[in-house]
């Protein structure tokens, strides 16, 4: 049973225009978000798993491959592959959209994210899983958690994480 002020993701849709025809579009991702003000709101766990959910159902919707995420306090480290019909910046910004109303759903505040995001394309060398071990240990760097398996609010929708799959790969977390 769902907590009283949980609720269910809305029904999601593709709805780019225009496909995106540059060669980035083809290659992996790293963003980075802020909330606005750099406020903790990311802190609240249901809320946060309302847009983890909502992460989920996009890439499902999208066909975008979330390699990791995390969601700190008051950011959010995403590594996206490609997708056949959505550019990461729609695919982003449809994702801080849902999120923004389900704040707004919630609490009715202002502006919930910083304007604009960084997007870094990753090179074409680039070890996806070191960049996904390096996403997926910002929360250790910052001391909320001692290892990258204690937090709630990071992980893979693509990747096994498991502890026993981390040891099949010889102790690295993906």
């Amino acid at each position: 049973m769902q907590p009283e002020n949980a609720q269910s993701p809305p029904a999601l849709r593709v709805a780019d225009r225009s496909p995106d025809r540059s060669p980035d579009r083809f290659r992996a991702v790293t963003v980075t978000v802020r909330v606005r003000d750099r406020r903790p709101h990311f802190a609240q766990a249901v809320f946060t798993r309302h847009c983890i959910d909502f992460l989920r159902a996009l890439a499902a919707l999208t066909g975008t491959p979330p390699f990791a995420y995390c969601l700190m306090p008051d950011h959010v480290h995403l590594l996206l592959g490609p997708s056949p019909v959505v550019s990461a910046p729609g695919f982003v910004g449809r994702w801080k959209a849902l999120c923004a109303r389900e704040w707004h759903r919630r609490c009715g505040e202002g502006s919930f994210w910083q304007a604009g995001f960084v997007e870094r394309v990753l090179a074409d060398d680039e070890d996806l899983l070191r960049v996904g071990n390096y996403i997926l240990m910002n929360p250790v760097r910052a001391g909320l958690v001692s290892t990258p398996d204690a937090y709630a609010f990071s992980g893979s929708l693509e990747w096994d994480l498991s502890p026993s799959a981390a040891r099949r790969a010889g102790g690295r977390c993906m």
